[in-house]
């Protein structure tokens, strides 16, 4: 079983475990996961938030759904009344964020009473070698765009999303670790697909363009050399679907941070 196919069906169980009237996809990007939702006919409303207006354009403009509707907001930004969904959906959005407790907190407002948060994220442990070399290319790319003044950090662990999750008030319903494939560990994948790997090492070589300092140079020729050795594969993702606590306190500004450490470190590289 793909990955891929492996995700969709995890998602669509979690789902169809309760009401999911309406929908909000925070950083819905192009509108790919928003429209595949709307095919399943389980919501009556899906709401795509994405702060990127040429997202949003694309989303529209691939969308043909009177169910489905897109705004240019951000969790900062999003305006809606409280207790509005029923199911808020964050894929690959934690990451993207200077404080993943605080955004969670913001979607808790926007979540009705027995309301499900469902996160989608790639982990970074518990990985295999071609796993290890996909994770690595990720932190090469959140490093560049830093650089380039884009919030985007590395990968976080499977116990640093619960903690952000349980911090932010939501009780952990389960946390599913999607590898796509019908065993239960991470595959060794023995040849690794060659294209797959050509790809990845032209990716590695060309993101951001040159010019990006000696740092980022010595970092492209180590992400290089570890595909090369040990090819690539997707990291597995985290599924993880929560509640809100009753009566928990929503912090204005929570301290609890994400688990891994930034390698501000990244001066020290």
């Amino acid at each position: 079983m793909s990955r891929l196919l492996a995700l969709e069906r995890a998602l669509e169980r979690a789902l169809r475990d309760g009401r999911a009237g309406s929908l909000l996809d925070v950083g819905c990007g192009d509108g790919a996961i928003a429209r595949w939702i709307d095919s399943l006919a389980i919501c009556r409303s899906i709401i795509g938030i994405d702060p990127d207006k040429e997202s949003i354009d694309e989303a529209r403009r691939l969308t043909d759904s009177r169910r489905v509707s897109y705004r240019i907001r951000s969790t900062e930004t999003m305006e809606f009344p409280t207790r509005r969904f029923d199911v808020v959906l964050m894929s690959y959005v934690l990451h993207h964020m200077d404080d993943p407790t605080a955004g969670m907190c913001r979607v808790a407002q926007v979540l009705r009473p027995g309301g499900r948060l469902i996160v989608r994220e790639p982990v970074a442990d518990g990985l295999s070698p071609p796993q290890m070399a996909a994770r690595e290319l990720h932190h090469l790319k959140a490093r560049i765009d830093r650089l380039r003044g884009i919030t985007h950090n590395e990968t976080l662990a499977c116990d640093a999303i619960r903690r952000v999750a349980e911090c932010a008030g939501y009780h952990i319903v389960t946390g599913q670790i999607v590898y796509g494939s019908d065993g239960d560990a991470p595959g060794y994948p023995d040849p690794c697909e060659r294209d797959a790997t050509d790809r990845a090492i032209e990716f590695a070589l060309s993101y951001g363009g040159p010019g990006l300092g000696e740092a980022i140079e010595r970092m492209r020729e180590r992400v290089v050399e570890t595909i090369r050795c040990d090819g690539v594969e997707d990291q597995p993702e985290m599924l993880l679907v929560a509640t809100l606590r009753a009566h928990a306190e929503r912090p204005d500004d929570p301290v609890e941070r994400y688990g891994h450490e930034r390698r501000d470190q990244d001066q020290r590289r």
